[in-house]
């Protein structure tokens, strides 16, 4: 299978290659209103103002991410609707990898029972890729928290 990998510190986010709409650059960045910190920003893409997740800020040490190299645009989960769209930032460019689908470890029930609240309810599991520990998200439940508001 083959993810695109964003660079978070310490870490990569991984999402499919098939979920990815664009990649961007650092452009045309506006304010966001929402309820979910880690969604600051929203970028212009076609006829869409799509809400910029800061990867950095949600999966990372805490710190927002001030840099973004880029932002992944990403195709609206199933049953969702084109305005439904969200973006991911990253501190560098992403890359693909390929990857075995049995590598992942995913989190048990009891660890995420023990972690709500913040990025653990936006984690489905780990994986472990050539440059550390990658994260698989929650993007359902994501999208979901940000157009709920």
């Amino acid at each position: 299978m083959q993810v695109l990998n964003l660079t978070i510190k310490p870490g990569n986010v991984l999402i499919p290659v098939s979920m990815v709409a664009q990649i961007i650059g650092r452009e045309g960045f506006a304010d966001f209103d929402g309820t979910l910190p880690c969604v600051r920003n929203s970028i212009a893409w076609r006829d869409y103002t799509i809400p910029l997740v800061d990867s950095q800020a949600l999966w990372g040490d805490g710190e927002g991410g001030e840099f973004i190299a880029r932002s992944v645009v990403l195709w609206p989960m199933k049953g969702s609707g084109p305005g439904d769209m969200i973006a991911l930032s990253s501190l560098e460019s992403p890359r693909v990898l390929n990857i075995a689908s049995d590598s992942v470890i995913l989190n048990s029930e009891k660890e995420q029972g023990e972690k709500q609240g913040g990025e653990q309810d936006y984690i489905l599991g780990r994986m472990r890729v050539e440059s550390g520990m990658g994260i698989i998200p929650d993007l359902i439940k994501l999208s979901a928290s940000i157009y709920a508001q």
